[in-house]
């Protein structure tokens, strides 16, 4: 076969070739085509089902808060104890609403409290970080109280609890705690007080800060050693376990009385002066 035959030989093909080609270029033009079809499609009813979700989650949280204020409201109309209901409306964002539970006249005669306190005015946590940086302290039980979360964000001193109310049936712990209820009931600026730390005290379980003196004097405690605790190692370890610890370690009854090993007890320098104010706790 000559070159001229060749040529007419391989000619005839190429308009297949072409068609081959126009074919293949169509039908990926048209599966790309179908691709981004299903991506659009696919992008449209995630955003929908997107869209249909914070629709959803507004109308909950509509819901949520309606609940909340009925809930607020139906607690002032029942005269439930005033700091019940603050744990209602601790949360909710309607300064109205917690306005008006806190000017209501809520009585408390329904739920005594658990016991009478002065709500100390100081962030304990902050206060010892930087002592103890400052003082170089061993810093174990404070470190394990951090690390685990046992200090509690609010403090206060016991002056009298119910429970040594009701064991004791004593006429001077009855004109006590009716001295702090008519307080707490009838005087505010009366309620309002300062305490004086000197000491911290702890050992392996328990962390306290012990007061020096209460201003006015007439303020006093049911506790042999009025003292803030500052947190316990665990659930098992009870706040009230720090009295023991505390009268273990500074009281001496009669020449007997023997401080546990493990107590440390930390003078400070300059007392610590803080504000606090007496009210109910329940």
């Amino acid at each position: 076969m000559n070159h001229k035959q060749l040529r007419w030989h391989i000619q005839p093909k190429a308009p297949i070739v072409q068609n081959i080609r126009s074919v293949l270029a169509t039908s990926t033009n048209l599966l790309f085509r179908t691709v981004l079809r299903g991506i659009s499609q696919k992008s449209e009813a995630s955003l929908n089902a997107a869209e249909s979700q914070s629709d959803s989650n507004k109308a909950r949280k509509r819901e949520l808060a309606v609940k909340k204020s009925d809930a607020i409201f139906s607690a002032v109309k029942q005269n439930v104890p005033q700091e019940k209901v603050k744990i209602i409306y601790r949360n909710s964002s309607d300064k109205n609403l917690q306005k008006l539970v806190e000017n209501s006249p809520i009585a408390h005669e329904k739920s005594q409290p658990r016991y009478y306190g002065i709500a100390v005015e100081l962030d304990v946590k902050n206060y010892l970080k930087n002592l103890v940086n400052q003082l170089g302290l061993d810093n174990t039980i404070f470190e394990t109280l951090v690390r685990n979360q046992r200090i509690p964000p609010e403090h206060h001193v016991t002056l009298i609890h119910a429970a040594a109310l009701r064991k004791s049936r004593s006429r001077e712990f009855q004109e006590l705690w009716e001295k702090y209820r008519n307080m707490v009931d009838n005087d505010y600026k009366l309620c309002r007080v300062e305490l004086y730390v000197d000491k911290i005290v702890y050992n392996s379980q328990i962390m306290a800060l012990v007061l020096r003196e209460i201003d006015p004097p007439e303020i006093t405690s049911i506790n042999k050693i009025p003292h803030i605790t500052v947190g316990t190692i665990n659930d098992s370890v009870k706040p009230v376990e720090s009295n023991q610890m505390l009268e273990a370690a500074l009281l001496v009854v009669n020449g007997k009385g023997k401080r546990q090993s493990d107590v440390q007890i930390i003078q400070l320098e300059r007392d610590l002066h803080v504000f606090g104010t007496i009210r109910g706790f329940y």
